[in-house]
């Protein structure tokens, strides 16, 4: 498991003051005194336990140790939640943005393609016309080249008949 810094150094600081609480604590106590710590009574359901002097300042230290570390705790806890929920509002706030620039380029390629098809539409009309007027050119010319060859060939025709005559 990895510690923050101020876990690390509230798990440090724990850690010190139960050894110098169990280190005063044995020096504190006589032989005498470490055999007689707890009272036992047959006609008492709860024992008592004896401590050494000091033992009740040294356990109010350790409690309000662990209430400070456990309120740095909590206060780092709601930065980190803090910081998340701004991250989240940030992503969130890219995300509606890219979102929003999708659809105005899906909007504009759209456009894009109507004015495409529309012009491509008018160069196929155009052309179509075009072409037309070409055939038409052409039959034109095709008709009037064969007037032309019915023509002459009537013409040598009624010349080589005068000429057989």
């Amino acid at each position: 498991m990895v510690l923050t810094r101020t876990q690390a150094a509230a798990q440090a600081a724990a850690q010190a003051a139960a050894q110098a609480a169990t280190q005063d604590g044995i020096q504190k106590l006589d032989p005498e005194e470490a055999t007689a710590l707890v009272e036992y009574s047959s006609t008492r359901q709860a024992s008592v336990a004896q401590f050494a002097p000091g033992a009740d300042e040294l356990i109010a230290n350790l409690a309000q140790h662990f209430i400070a570390q456990t309120q740095a705790l909590a206060a780092e806890q709601a930065m980190l939640y803090s910081q998340q929920q701004g991250q989240c509002d940030a992503q969130n706030a890219a995300l509606m943005a890219v979102q929003a620039s999708a659809e105005a380029n899906v909007l504009h390629l759209t456009e894009q393609q109507r004015v495409i098809a529309q012009q491509l539409g008018e160069a196929l009309t155009a052309t179509h016309r075009e072409i037309q007027e070409k055939f038409q050119c052409l039959e034109v010319y095709e008709n009037k080249k064969k007037d032309e060859i019915e023509h002459f060939v009537n013409e040598k025709l009624d010349q080589a008949l005068q000429e057989v005559q």
